[in-house]
């Protein structure tokens, strides 16, 4: 078997671009947390309806009354760009080795070579921009992870920024620790108003606290909390308080401690990657290749009214 050529890595490239953005973009773990808006390549409104109350007993007269209320938010998407040189000797020993293990996938090489390529954008999409992101200007000296984290807000940031603006009054729990770690989740779940807490959601949290939670749960009850069952999260827990709620250990927070208690579909990402012009590019050089791709993507609490968090970062 012969080295994988560039004729070959650029046909497969030319035509499968549009599924390798899609798998890009529907790999990451925190996809299954959030509402995507493909096809936005500015920004969109994303509009919240408030309506006062307005019935009363019937007199057959029509008696104005302003009840309805229009609130947008801004999901903006911003550009970023992954550069990479990259040998494709380097992934061959890996290749060959998936072919020859025991159930190994028998595909071609090129497939192989930008399925690893995909997996790492997954992984710094995950890892450093969902929660961590943070739009601001690369400077000199900034690490690979940093500069990562520049492409757009997170939604640490934004958080953060919706505290500053005093928009989210965050409650106060202190640190989180395995002894009060279910009363603090309580408290920040009872901030929410009865209408959003009745109709159920999530509470985000990172693997730290959610083993904190774990543990606390053992301790006191003497039994393990009771897993939803959900396919996609398996340590995905039922909470406590209210069955059509669920603590949720996601990997895109990192060692956060932030709880983040939100109704259903509230947390949005926008991308462009329905575009019909090609994002990626490849380049031959001697013994290595340049690959170059765009990333667009953007994110956004849809409703600032349906999320409570604590005061921890």
């Amino acid at each position: 078997m012969g080295s994988i050529s560039f004729a070959q890595l650029s046909a497969y490239l030319n035509a499968n671009w549009l599924p390798i953005i899609a798998q890009i973009i529907t790999g990451f773990t925190a996809f299954e947390d959030l509402t995507v808006l493909p096809g936005i390549n500015n920004e969109v409104n994303i509009p919240k309806i408030t309506t006062s109350e307005f019935l009363k007993p019937y007199t057959g007269t029509f008696e104005k009354t302003d009840a309805v209320a229009l609130e947008d938010r801004k999901l903006r998407v911003d550009v970023g760009q992954g550069d990479l040189t990259f040998e494709p000797e380097a992934f061959r020993r890996e290749y060959l080795g998936e072919q020859l293990r025991p159930g190994g996938r028998d595909i071609p090489e090129e497939q192989f070579i930008f399925e690893q390529l995909t997996e790492r954008a997954q992984n710094t999409i995950d890892q450093h921009i969902v929660y961590f992101g943070k739009k601001e200007a690369v400077v000199n000296g900034d690490t690979a992870v940093q500069k990562a984290r520049k492409i757009t807000d997170g939604f640490g940031t934004i958080i953060a920024k919706e505290v500053t603006a005093a928009n989210l009054v965050p409650v106060v729990t202190g640190a989180i620790t395995n002894a009060n770690a279910i009363s603090k989740t309580e408290a920040v779940f009872k901030s929410l108003s009865p209408a959003v807490r009745a109709k159920g959601g999530v509470i985000y949290v990172s693997e730290d606290v959610y083993w904190k939670y774990f543990e606390n749960y053992r301790a006191e009850y003497k039994t393990s909390p009771i897993f939803t069952g959900n396919e996609l999260r398996s340590k995905e827990i039922v909470f406590m308080y209210a069955a059509n709620w669920s603590i949720r250990p996601c990997i895109w927070m990192g060692n956060s401690q932030r709880i983040i208690a939100s109704a259903g579909k509230n947390l949005y990402m926008g991308t462009d990657g329905t575009s019909p012009l090609t994002p990626f590019k490849l380049i031959d050089g001697h013994y290595h290749m340049e690959f170059s791709m765009k990333l667009i993507m953007g994110l956004q609490i849809a409703d600032l009214d349906a999320l409570a968090v604590n005061d921890q970062a």
